[in-house]
């Protein structure tokens, strides 16, 4: 019986040692947002002419996250997951939020990173991946912020 008892209690410890630890995204919960100017509208770069922007709101919580993009000509939103990565977290696609989107609008795929938020002396630095800014660049750099 001691050996049996010994051997599952190893068993146990060694299945202990090799799960990997579920992290939570609690330290990231909060509302993000940042606001893309995307230029002059309606009257070329006529000094006074109305000025689009384009709001991203990330919104962490304890079942995932909801990334939106509202502003001029855009109006999507995804439901995502946070995987949390030392300082950063990974935000996720898992898929489109409200009414069905028709496949040949698909850009992600399930699991395929969006953003990368990391945190650093100076706030939060956003590495954008899945999704582009309106230019269509990919950079890394302060835009999202807590608090919106």
């Amino acid at each position: 019986m001691i050996k049996l008892s010994t051997i599952a209690v190893a068993a146990l410890g060694a299945a202990a040692i090799a799960a990997p630890a579920v992290a939570q995204p609690a330290n990231w919960h909060g509302t993000y947002v940042y606001e893309e100017e995307v230029g002059p509208t309606g009257g070329g770069n006529t000094p006074g002419a109305p000025v689009a922007f384009i709001t991203y709101r990330l919104t962490i919580g304890a079942k995932g996250c909801v990334l939106t993009a509202q502003g001029y000509q855009t109006d999507k939103q995804v439901d995502c997951t946070v995987t949390p990565q030392g300082k950063s977290a990974v935000i996720k696609f898992r898929r489109y939020s409200g009414s069905p989107t028709p496949p040949q609008y698909n850009r992600f795929t399930s699991g395929q990173p969006l953003l990368t938020l990391t945190r650093s002396p100076r706030g939060v630095v956003t590495k954008w991946q899945g999704i582009t800014l309106s230019s269509g660049e990919r950079p890394t750099g302060a835009y999202f912020r807590l608090g919106g």
